[in-house]
């Protein structure tokens, strides 16, 4: 088995750009250049043709006397003398340099035939860019034509959508209002019809409160929840309904109808339906029917919940709001709480105090409900007829 040698990369760079070039290195990458090779094969010929005239000059008289003939017979009459030198040494410069120059020029012609052909094709290729340009702005005015029809055409529908939805929501409004007049109407209507059908004070003779329980949840944006849950009890006669009232002050949001503001009955125990006998946009009320009547001393518990935006807006603006609650009770109230929670984020804490009659049993203190938001609770008991012939006044203020 033979071995063969380590092979080695050879290095066959250009070396260091920065490294020193002999003269004759640069004479010989001047002489590679096809452009430099012309000129120097121009000049190498000429030399050639100048050593050879000179040559002729000094070893040949036949070329002399040659000459003299030529001239002899060139002119009338004929030219006679000595030549001089000088004058043979132009006439060979002369012919030198002109064949040099016609020699140059046929291998500068020959030599620039490919590059003459690439200028042509290029300016060939110029004059399709050209015209491809000229095409390509002929396709972008009019692309810019359509856009700018395309935005007037939008600007257009825009405008007529506004006036559509513009003129829609009056009808809307208009629709609206015929329908606020209608529910109000047939509220009021509700109202009479349920008041000639059972008179208020012999259908509610006796009737009492046993207990009642009102709380507010307060949102950030100071909508707020509201939860009444009641528990009536019929007096000496039959108890076919009970007419419960909501309120809210101007600084809430007005609402059209009971839906808005999720208005939602629950009977506990026993079904029970409400119909409106009031509705404006801050005040509601409803007649809520027992179903089936409570007897002479029966109990019915049930509880009305509903959401008003911004009903705490108050709260906000002047940085307190008043609550009210009457009672028409043949008995005293046995429990009666009030309670109010604030969620966190409105930037301030709320803080309750009692601004009407004091009650007896009077607790007023700060609790938490099951989201954690904090508030207070207000509570009474046994609360006697006399005291609940004026309003239970509570007053809640917001403080940064």
């Amino acid at each position: 088995m033979s071995s063969s040698p380590d092979q080695r990369p050879s290095d066959k760079g250009d070396g260091d750009p920065t490294e020193p070039v002999g003269w004759l290195t640069q004479a010989k990458a001047f002489l590679q250049r096809r452009e430099n090779q012309t000129v120097a094969g121009a000049f190498v010929l000429f030399a050639g043709f100048l050593w050879i005239g000179l040559e002729l000059i000094d070893k040949a008289k036949i070329f002399e006397e040659s000459l003299q003939g030529f001239l002899s017979g060139a002119f009338a009459p004929p030219a006679t003398g000595h030549i001089e030198r000088w004058f043979l040494f132009t006439s060979v410069l002369f012919l030198a340099i002109l064949f040099s120059s016609l020699l140059y020029a046929a291998v500068t012609l020959v030599a620039t035939r490919s590059l003459r052909r690439s200028y042509e094709e290029s300016r060939a290729r110029e004059a399709a860019v050209r015209a491809e340009f000229r095409i390509a702005c002929t396709e972008r005015d009019e692309h810019k034509g359509a856009w700018t029809q395309a935005l007037a055409d939008k600007q257009m529908l825009h405008d007529t959508l506004l006036q559509e939805r513009s003129q829609f929501q009056k009808d809307l409004m208009v629709e609206r209002e015929r329908l606020d007049g209608i529910m109000s109407e047939t509220a009021r209507n509700v109202s009479m019809i349920s008041r000639q059908m059972f008179r208020a004070t012999a259908s509610a003779k006796g009737k009492s409160f046993r207990s009642a329980r009102i709380s507010y949840r307060v949102f950030k944006n100071f909508d707020a929840e509201v939860h009444r849950r009641y528990v009536i009890r019929a007096g000496d006669v039959r108890l076919h309904f009970w007419v419960g009232s909501v309120s809210a002050s101007g600084d809430s949001d007005p609402t059209a109808t009971f839906s808005d503001i999720n208005y939602q009955l629950v009977g506990r125990g026993s079904e029970a339906v409400y119909l409106p006998t009031e509705n404006d946009r801050y005040n509601k009320a409803a007649c809520i029917f027992f179903l089936p009547a409570l007897e002479p001393g029966e109990e019915r518990e049930i509880e009305v919940v509903y959401r008003w935006p911004g009903l705490l807006k108050g709260l906000q603006r002047i940085g307190w709001e008043d609550f009210t609650c009457s009672f028409k009770s043949a008995d005293p109230i046995e429990d009666f709480e009030f309670e109010i929670f604030l969620e966190d984020g409105t930037g301030g804490q709320i803080y309750l105090t009692e601004v009407g009659f004091p009650m007896p049993g009077k607790t007023l203190e700060s609790a938490k409900n099951d989201q954690g938001w904090r508030g207070w609770r207000y509570t009474g008991k046994n609360i006697p007829p006399a005291l609940l012939s004026e309003d239970i006044a509570i007053r809640a203020e917001w403080k940064r």
